[in-house]
């Protein structure tokens, strides 16, 4: 969901904040028998990675990648029991998170 100065309809806008929800898979932890691993879906993985990196990884909560068109990009993932929280602070009046 588009979260930020866009979602609070601003003039001008200095990135695009998104809140998502990443889908997550099983695999089996070939460190352990009989044992699956919960991860973040490869092809989510792929496509965040092949943006340009300014900081954090397309495995954590947040990173920072530059679109082709050169636009900063904010990615926050969030868990059904914090989506909401996560979509507040990104996008409440400013002073709201802190």
């Amino acid at each position: 969901m588009i979260a930020g100065s866009i979602r609070r309809e601003k003039k001008e806008s200095g990135d695009i904040e998104i809140v998502c929800m990443p889908k997550n898979i099983l695999i089996d932890d070939p460190e352990r028998m009989f044992t699956q691993t919960l991860v973040r879906h490869p092809e989510f993985v792929k496509i965040i990675n092949s943006l340009e990196k300014v900081k954090g990884d397309a495995e954590g909560k947040y990173t920072q990648r530059i679109l082709p068109e050169g636009i900063k990009l904010d990615l926050f993932t969030a868990t059904p029991d914090n989506w909401g929280y996560i979509l507040a602070i990104r996008t409440g009046p400013e002073g709201f998170s802190k």
